[in-house]
C-alpha cells in the first residue's frame, strides 16, 4: 500500500516501473508536486522518459540532447501508482498509460534481425 509521508529522492526517484501485468516499462525520472510555497505538498504524477533529464542538462547541450535522446516524456497520474516497494507498480497496462512505446519500437526492429 502506498504510504502517506516518505522521502522522495530515496523511496521513488529512478525507479524501475512495473505494469499490472508485470512489464518492465519504464524509471521514475522525476515527479510532479503539487501545492503552494509554505504549505502542504501532494505527489501529483511520475514523470518517465529522455525529455525529463534533457531539461536538466546545462542549458548548451540541451538541444543536442534532446536531438540524440528525444524531448519527450510521458506524465503518470499519481492515481495510476498501485505500491511502491523495491520497484514502483502501477494499475493497468504501460500502454495505457503512455509508457513503453520506445521498447515496443525496438522489439519490432530486433524482431526482423535474423536468429532474434
Amino acid at each position: 500500500m502506498k504510504e502517506d509521508r516518505f522521502e522522495v529522492a530515496y523511496r521513488l526517484l529512478d525507479n524501475e516501473l512495473v505494469d499490472g501485468e508485470g512489464r518492465r516499462c519504464g524509471r521514475v525520472d522525476d515527479v510532479e508536486i503539487d501545492g503552494e510555497p509554505g504549505g502542504p505538498a501532494e505527489l501529483a504524477a511520475i514523470l518517465s522518459g529522455p525529455g525529463v533529464w534533457v531539461g536538466r542538462m546545462p542549458r548548451p547541450l540541451r538541444r543536442f540532447a534532446a536531438r540524440v535522446f528525444g524531448d519527450d516524456y510521458v506524465r503518470v497520474p499519481w492515481k495510476a501508482v498501485e505500491d511502491i516497494a523495491e520497484v514502483t507498480y502501477l494499475k493497468g497496462r504501460c500502454g495505457d498509460l503512455g509508457l513503453g512505446r520506445g521498447d515496443d519500437a525496438a522489439g519490432r526492429v530486433i524482431g526482423r534481425l535474423p536468429g532474434a
